[in-house]
């Protein structure tokens, strides 16, 4: 019976370690179980669970930001880098001088190059 019982005060001790580790990453719940049941070696799996999740979220971030970076082409609908000149899938011009404050794509006029009638 003592035996069971300084298993159960070592595993809540260890999961109550776990819960603190897990917690500032929003896993409180997940660092309590993998310390009740794994301990020590719980808390290593917890500590590579959240540097996967910072990772993921970081990745997230750079995604968003890139995503906000673009803007649909006039003509195909696809989207394109802030800037560009030409839209990369249908080709077509694109003039930023008009609408630069906005953010909008203007297509410029096309000239003409044959001989005038």
């Amino acid at each position: 019976m003592e035996e069971l019982l300084a298993w159960l005060v070592g595993a809540l001790i260890t999961g109550f370690v776990g819960y603190c580790i897990g917690s500032r990453a929003g896993m409180g719940g997940s660092g309590f179980t993998l310390g009740f049941l794994l301990g020590p070696c719980g808390w290593v799996l917890l500590y590579f669970m959240m540097r996967m999740n910072a990772r993921e979220a970081s990745v997230e971030a750079t995604q968003r930001a890139e995503a906000a970076r673009r803007v649909p082409c006039p003509m195909c609908r696809e989207p394109v880098i802030r800037g560009a000149r030409l839209c990369p899938h249908c080709r077509s011009p694109l003039d930023w001088s008009a609408e630069r404050h906005r953010g909008k794509i203007v297509i410029p006029a096309r000239r003409r190059t044959g001989p005038r009638r």
